[in-house]
């Protein structure tokens, strides 16, 4: 965003140290690579596109598993007063910079940056226009990222900040306007904001951001003020004039065609076509103009790239099928042409996605892991349920519904697409390849939510297989106490008719435990999940689903993945023979080391609901028992096979040279 001056520091201070020691409470791998390549850059994601592991800068922004168990980070963000988009913990290596670039795409048109330095030293200089500070632990500070600007890191150690992207709120620009420009040599000292133990910050996020179709007003205003820093470069001699006009008239065409077709169509969907031919066509004639801006001295092509064309319409570009009538996206009239070009649009496809079904700390994640290392199977990574709740009517906090159970009747036809597209979007195998366009996706899906949630999956994957996970409740209840102890399993901060945060999956009728022992929750958790998933695996077909006790996973992991390979329909490759050829690994998401006793330290307190958890586990055993699936050796995929990947190339041309 352009501000008045490169650099305001905000009249706030924090706890740096306190914000230091949870930072370094955070796991390893949640730090990722910086998106753009930037070396020895990374960052931790705390607000990202449905809570995931993502940078995306669009779609509905939520609060990820790192920012829950931040709890001061939460109680900074919230000091801001602000709704906040894409958030997260930066990382600059030793010796390391940030390039000089200038931040000119579309989210940044409407938002600024806020630093809060976390682990820094006098040396690392921030340089911004011709302005060059350094900005101390626990300051805040927001810049003019229009601007050129650049950060170096001389010394021998990592520097951290806390930077959180907002539009601002009106009290937000009151800070502001209270904030300094350290050029005119004037110095905030404001007192430190502690930890407060107590605090239950509300952090409010953005979940509209961006426009299906982008409207005509906001088309022209993004591209008038490029033009009109265009037009100041002409003025000053900067470039050329009679290449400034014909461009000029490229660009209001497009404005013109575009407002055009929005008073025809508006955003509907099934007439995308016409606007994606439009911007096709406009990103082909401004494509290698070179013509620099006043302002920053960047070029105008990639600015209006950034700014206007990619982010008017919600579609990639070249995501239809290219057509050679010359008519569309100018003949509004040529119905038969849309349909055509519609039918051609790429929705994804997905053959029998397999659904892991289990009640939380059962096993789900080790089995996920294990299954993951398929070169058939296509995953998220992780847990969908932020996918899920993004859409806020499946979302118990929206208060269109007050738990995590969802029939069909919430799988509506809207919904159905924006789950396959959000899905198709962020799958990759376990080589981090994204799904093939003509190629049918082979998903693998696990959160314990889903225990509650099988005839909305059904509804939305009528081919879909389930494996039903199931362990000794003794062992699931204790580990569910430990995790909520543990505090970084809350998935719900705030619950209307709850005291404090909720951890795991919200099954009806929750609200009958408040102010009831740990224990009874843990155990009413386990009870209820599984409760539903052996009624829900009543009411379908036997042939697409299965069950497995996690200790005989544990037992014999070669011989239960095999059963499981049988039972979906995938081929048992060399990447699922090496998982399960020796021990597996503990599960990214062990609390403590396992052992066979270790339930016993919440003997005591689980005593009271075991007998009837114990009943029920030895119900659940009869009902698998009675739907085995047997596993038969199968082999394992040749080097010289065809890939089961379905590429057509030989295994060691294709998965096998990745291993």
């Amino acid at each position: 965003m352009k501000l008045a001056s490169p650099f305001i520091q905000l009249p706030l201070k924090f706890d740096a140290e306190r914000l230091t020691t949870e930072v370094a409470a955070l796991p390893a791998e949640a730090w990722a690579k910086h998106p753009t390549g930037f070396t020895s850059n990374a960052a931790v994601r705390l607000i990202s596109a449905n809570g995931g592991e993502n940078d995306d800068m669009g779609g509905a922004m939520l609060p990820t598993a790192h920012l829950l168990q931040s709890p001061y980070i939460r109680q900074v963000l919230a000091s801001f007063s602000s709704v906040f988009g894409r958030s997260r913990l930066m990382a600059l290596g030793p010796h390391a910079e940030v390039p000089l670039h200038s931040d000119v795409n579309h989210h940044w048109f409407y938002r600024v940056r806020i630093h809060v330095p976390i682990v820094t030293f006098p040396e690392v200089s921030f340089h911004c226009d011709n302005d060059v500070i350094n900005m101390g632990a626990g300051e805040a500070w927001i810049f003019d990222n229009w601007r050129r600007h650049k950060v170096i890191n001389p010394t021998n150690n990592t520097r951290i900040h806390l930077v959180a992207d907002t539009t601002g709120s009106a009290d937000f620009w009151s800070l502001v306007a209270n904030g300094v420009n350290p050029a005119t040599g004037k110095i905030l000292s404001p007192p430190v904001i502690p930890f407060d133990p107590d605090a239950t910050p509300q952090i409010v996020t953005e979940q509209f951001n961006m426009a299906r179709v982008m409207p005509p007003a906001e088309l022209a205003f993004l591209s008038s003020d490029l033009l009109a820093d265009l037009q100041t470069a002409v003025d000053n001699h900067l470039t050329d004039r009679h290449a400034a006009e014909r461009y000029v008239a490229i660009v209001k065409r497009f404005c013109a065609n575009w407002r055009d077709t929005w008073s025809v169509y508006g955003d509907d969907a099934s007439h995308w076509p016409h606007y994606q031919q439009l911007r096709q066509r406009f990103a082909n004639d401004i494509v290698g103009r070179k013509l620099s801006l006043a302002s920053n001295h960047s070029l105008i092509t990639p600015a209006m790239m950034g700014r206007v064309v990619l982010p008017c319409l919600d579609l990639p570009l070249d995501a239809l099928t290219p057509t050679d009538d010359p008519h569309v996206g100018r003949s509004l009239s040529d119905v038969t042409q849309t349909r055509r070009v519609v039918a051609n649009l790429q929705i994804p496809k997905f053959d029998r996605p397999l659904i892991i079904l289990t009640a939380p700390r059962s096993g789900s994640t080790l089995l996920f892991e294990t299954l993951q290392q398929s070169h058939v199977l296509m995953s998220l990574g992780g847990e969908s349920h932020s996918i899920i709740e993004a859409i806020s009517a499946l979302n118990p906090t929206s208060g269109q519904i007050d738990s995590n159970r969802l029939d069909a009747s919430h799988a509506t036809g809207e919904t159905i697409s924006i789950i396959h597209r959000q899905f198709s979007q962020h799958l990759c195998d376990v080589s981090g390849r994204k799904p093939a366009p003509d190629v049918a996706i082979r998903l693998l899906e696990k959160t314990p939510k889903n225990a509650l949630r099988l005839p909305f999956f059904d509804k939305i994957f009528p081919d879909a297989r389930y494996v039903f996970l199931y362990r000794d409740p003794r062992e699931a209840i204790s580990s569910i106490i430990e995790c909520w102890q543990n505090g970084n399993w809350v998935t719900y901060p705030t619950l209307t008719g709850w005291d404090g945060g909720w951890s795991f999956l919200l099954p009806p009728n929750w609200q009958q435990l408040r102010a009831k022992p740990l224990a009874e929750v843990a155990a009413f958790q386990w009870q209820e999940a599984n409760r539903f998933i052996v009624n829900d695996l009543a009411t379908i077909d036997s042939s697409r689903w299965m069950a497995m006790n996690y200790a005989d996973f544990l037992a014999n992991p070669k011989h239960s993945i095999e059963r499981i390979a049988l039972f979906a329909d995938i081929p048992f490759d060399q990447g699922l023979h090496q998982r399960t050829s020796g021990d597996l690994p503990h599960s990214r998401l062990t609390l403590t080391p396992p052992h066979a006793d270790k339930w016993r330290r919440n003997e005591t307190v689980m005593l009271p609901y075991l007998e009837a958890a114990m009943a029920q586990f030895e119900a659940i055993k009869s009902f698998a028992q009675r739907h085995h699936v047997a596993a038969p050796t199968i082999p394992v995929v040749g080097r010289n096979e065809l890939c089961p990947c379905g590429s057509g190339r030989r295994y060691k041309h294709c998965h096998g040279q990745l291993r």
